[in-house]
Parts: C-alpha cells; structure tokens; sequence
C-alpha cells in the first residue's frame, strides 16, 4: 500500500485529468499495434502495483498475442451463440451507410424482448435490438429522438419495467458536433418501452453544465411506482438523484433532483464519483470515486422523504455528519478510510457492486490503454499491466450473510471494510510480462489494455468485461481467492465505421464537415466494454467495436443464471422490485442507523 501523501500526488491528480478530460485520452492509447502486427508499442511500461496479500490461484489464459483469434471467438467454458455487428445503417443525417460494423458502441441494458445498445459518440444513436430469440438477435432500429451531437448511453443506458432512460453527455473523443437548439446537452432522455421495440420520449432532464458520467435506477420494493435515477459527475456536485415516478406516463413523467452529494462538501478529500449504485432497500449508495477510493453512502433520509414520513436537506452535507441531509457518507470517518485503501497504482476506481446474498463487495479499478498520460501527468497510469479487480467485506458488525436461494437472512449493520478480502487479475497481468517496449509478445490479444470494467454477480460467480482480455468468468465462492472459472476473447470485426476505441488507418470528409474515421482491415480491437446481461440463461455483452455478442457459459456455478427472464446489474428493482440483478438474488437490508 502506497502513502497516504502518494495518493494525493497521484490519484488525485489523475482524477483531475479524467475529470477534465472524460477519458478524451484513452483513444490515443489504442491507436497502436493490432492482431497480426510485429511491431510493439514504442513506450515502455511500467511494473505491476504489489499486492495486498496472498494471490489468488488461477488457470492460464491463452498466450495468443499477434496470433489470429478464430472467427467464433476462442475461450474456455464460454461457447459463441450469435454476434450481431450493428452495422452502421443507422446514422444522422448527413452520414452515408458503409454497410459495416459501426463501432464505438457503450453500455447495454435489456426489457421484455429487447437489448439497448448506447453510443460513444454524437454520430450515431442508440440502437434497439430484438431479442425474443437470444440465439438470432436483429437490430429493429434507432433509439428515436435521442439528442444529435453527443454520446447517448455511454456508460448510462438503462431499462426498469416500461421506463428506459438514457444518460448523454460529451461524446467521447472529438466525434461529436454542436447539439441542436433547445435540446440538452448533459442529462437524461426518458422513454415508454411497454412496447420495447418502440420506444416514445416522454421527458428529458437538463443537467445545464454538469459533464454527467454514469446513470443508474432503483425502484422502491415498497411501492414499485417509485423509481429513481443516480446520476454521477466528475465535478461538483457529484451524485444527484432524479426522482422518475409517474414515468413513463407522460402526464405524469417529470424528472426533479431530490438530493445531491458530494464527497469534497463533506470530507477534505477531492470529489469525482465515477459511478454510484443503490442497494435494494434503497437504504445505502455504493459509490466508487474515481480519485479517492470506494465508500457507501447513507441515503435512509432521503426514503423518509420521498415516503412521507419526515423531511430531509436535499442540499451536499458541509461536514462529516451530514445530520438531517438527504445523503450523506455511511461512515463519518471515511476520510480515514479511504486513506487506508490500497491504491490502485495504474488505474482509479471505477465500480463497487454488491455480490448477492452475500457480505462482500466487487470492486474494479480501470486503466487506461498503455501510454497515455505520461507525459501529461507524469504518472504510473494507464500502463502494463492494467488495472485489477478487489473484493471487500463490510466491517462493523456486518455479518449480512443469505441463504442458499441468496435471500438475506440478517441485516447487514457495517461499513465497507477498505482492506481487500481478495485480489484479482488476469494470469498475464504480471511484472515480468511489463518489457521495456510494451506487453511480452503472446501475452495479450490486443495491445495491451487490460481492465475490468463493468461486473455482473451473481452469489459464487461474476462476470467482467475487461477490455483486451474479453469476457471473463470469476469464481468467488472464496472471496479470500477469487480464481479464473471461464474467459471467452470475441474475434475483433475486420473494419468499423467510427474508431474512438480502436486504429483509423484512413478517415473521410462527411456531412457538414464532420470527421468519419474508418479503419483499415484487422485494424479493430478486441474491447469488452459493456456490463453483461444475460436473457433466458445467455449471457449478453457489447463489443464497443465489434457489436452484440451472446454467449453460453458452462462453468462452475453455471446453475445460478437463470433459465428464464432477464437479470441486470447495477440496476434495482428492474426485473423485480428487491432484488438485483434477478430473483432469488440481491435482497439487501441495511440498518437506519448503519451502525
């Protein structure tokens, strides 16, 4: 663990960067060597962060380096069921269909039949996919009336019953364009999907200037009209809370921030939450600051108020106690435990999801691709070997615990504790792989940015999206030493349309100037970007480049994805009220007084 004084020089420092930046960056670290090229990155890397403790076990991983992924994808205890490569026939006006993937795909959320697929970038909107066969998934067509010119649900695309509501903010890169009068630049766009194939906009919410970063929704197990949404901001302030009941009845649809937080009101640490998710009960907020570390949130007030049974401050708390405020911090020392969480050395903090029924965190830390920010920040950032992913227990008195259906069976009374239960990284995600001119040939199917990014868990089992290194399967029936249970590496499209996550060999002039980049063939990456999903016992992700993919997994603990219906992560309530990602998983009951 590095010093408290390392994390204000480093961490913080690249939290500003990101902040300013919302990864504007990372697209230069990809325009780099592909599958097949002999020539490695040009800048050296640097070695891995230590380890809090003893590693975790874990099966190799296929050294496939420049050698060629087969067309149906290569892995273990995952089988390719379809791909769908979201051609770019789906484009503003202006914009000429190339009849090949799109590319720059963001996060996906699914309901009834159907799979949303968010956008990156300003040129192109979201699209809906069709999916009542998961095995034969068609795209129907674009989300209608998304907002032209910026990115729609790039980290921020999510369904909850009838309701879909899309996040949109910077596009990412330069691949966007001036939004057109009267429309928001940053906020939410709120949808009726009762018929899923048709969404009809029934709101948007206007965040004004603030660059908004992630959204997620809960809805209330005690009254499932209630539904609300977290959005997050690498700015001050750092989360706030719109409140969607009625919707998606437009009549009654109208989004209102009920409460905001941020961590630098209250504590003398920098704020910028990356991504902040509810609990089931609605009683706490997991959060992940992206220069600070992991904590939980106390929103207990804010329910009293949206009930009716007392009133709350829905301002930012000035101090540690944050009595009678809507949020605040779980822990009024949390400024002491943050400092006591490791760094992650090369990367920040990105996500923190519950694991079902169960007292324990996933933590993802997320690294950009292997050069930049060197010469900008001065950092170890964003080098070999990438970033990793954490579980953490809850301290205090947080026993927690579930049965076997992951049904709770005790209320859970503590903090998250900041010391690691468990580490996790890929097998080739070692020092000695870290050479002077990159990653060690064979050790990495692309170039070399591998990064846990987006977690579905389920009690014994998660599953990553981890950039480079694919779809992975990680058992954490031993939470102590989570190890490897499957891995699947999807074959990168030939070409794509728009290459913010990937090499544009040759770009074009379209529409209104506007900049249309292509790649050259098997000049696309492999990028596992988005949370997975899974629909009737498929497991569902995108590709940022290279499309849709389903997949069947049959690994340990394969018996816990459901057969039938759907499961979403981050997400509360959307498939049922109390529980997440699905039934019989995720009741949580956390105490008022969360001591």
């Amino acid at each position: 663990m590095k010093p408290p004084s390392t994390r204000a020089d480093g961490l913080k420092i690249v939290g500003l960067a990101l902040g300013l930046t919302l990864f504007l960056g990372l697209a230069v670290a990809l325009l780099g060597p592909t599958i097949g090229d002999d020539e490695p990155p040009t800048e050296p890397n640097t070695p891995t962060e230590p380890t809090t403790n003893v590693p975790a076990l874990r099966s190799p991983a296929p050294a496939l380096g420049t050698s060629e992924i087969p067309d149906n994808g290569t892995g273990r205890n995952f089988e390719l069921v379809a791909h769908e490569p979201l051609l770019d026939e789906h484009q503003y006006v202006g914009n000429e269909s190339f009849g090949i993937p799109r590319g720059s795909n963001g996060e996906i959320t699914a309901t009834g039949d159907c799979v949303y697929v968010g956008s990156m970038i300003g040129h192109q909107p979201p699209l809906v996919v069709d999916v009542a066969d998961p095995t034969e998934p068609d795209v129907v067509g674009p989300v209608p009336d998304a907002v032209p010119g910026v990115g729609n649900g790039i980290e921020g695309i999510q369904a909850s019953g009838d309701v879909l509501a899309v996040d949109h903010r910077d596009a990412m890169g330069v691949l966007g364009f001036e939004v057109p009068e009267g429309l928001p630049e940053h906020g939410l766009s709120v949808y009726d999907v009762s018929n899923c194939q048709r969404p009809e906009l029934v709101a948007r919410h206007d965040a004004g200037d603030l660059e908004t970063h992630a959204l997620r929704l809960w809805r209330d197990p005690e009254n499932p009209d209630r539904l609300l949404g977290v959005q997050t901001f690498l700015d001050t302030p750092n989360v706030q809370v719109v409140d969607l009941t009625g919707c998606p009845d437009d009549d009654a649809c109208d989004p209102t921030v009920v409460a905001e937080w941020a961590l630098g009101n209250q504590t003398d640490a920098s704020g910028a939450t990356h991504e902040a998710i509810f609990s089931t009960d609605g009683r706490r907020i997991y959060a992940a600051q992206a220069d600070a570390g992991f904590l939980l949130l106390d929103s207990t007030n804010l329910l009293a108020s949206l009930r009716g049974t007392d009133d709350c401050d829905p301002s930012t708390p000035e101090d540690p106690d944050g009595a009678g405020h809507c949020l605040t911090v779980a822990n009024p020392d949390v400024a002491a435990s943050l400092e006591d969480q490791p760094d992650f050395e090369i990367g920040f903090p990105h996500t923190l999801l519950k694991i079902p029924g169960r007292p324990y965190f996933l933590a993802t830390g997320e690294s950009s691709g292997p050069d930049w920010g060197k010469d900008t920040i001065g950092e170890r950032y964003g080098q070999c070997p990438g970033a990793s992913l954490r579980v953490h227990g809850i301290a205090e008195n947080g026993s927690g615990g579930g049965d076997a259906s992951g049904a709770s069976t005790d209320r859970l009374q503590g903090f998250l504790d900041p010391h690691p239960v468990g580490n996790y990284s890929l097998p080739s995600q070692v020092a000695s792989n870290c050479v002077e001119s990159g990653w060690e040939q064979g050790e990495v199917p692309s170039p070399g940015w591998l990064s846990p990014h987006f977690p579905t868990a389920f009690p014994d089992v998660a599953f990553v999206t981890y950039y480079g290194g694919g779809l992975r399967a990680i058992d954490v029936s031993d939470p102590a030493a989570p190890r490897e249970a499957g891995y699947f590496y999807n074959d990168p499209v030939d070409e794509i349309r728009w290459a913010y996550h990937g090499q544009a060999s040759d770009s074009v002039d379209g529409a209104d100037g506007r900049a249309i980049r292509r790649s050259a063939p098997k000049g696309t990456h492999l990028f596992a970007f988005s949370y997975p999903v899974t629909v009737d016992g498929y497991l569902l992700y995108a590709d940022s480049q290279s499309g849709l993919y389903v997949l069947e997994y049959t690994g340990p603990h394969a018996d816990q994805i459901p057969d039938d219906g759907t499961c979403l992560p981050a997400n509360p309530g959307a498939v049922e009220p109390g529980y997440e990602p699905c039934p019989p998983y995720g009741q949580t009951t956390w105490t008022a007084g969360g001591s």
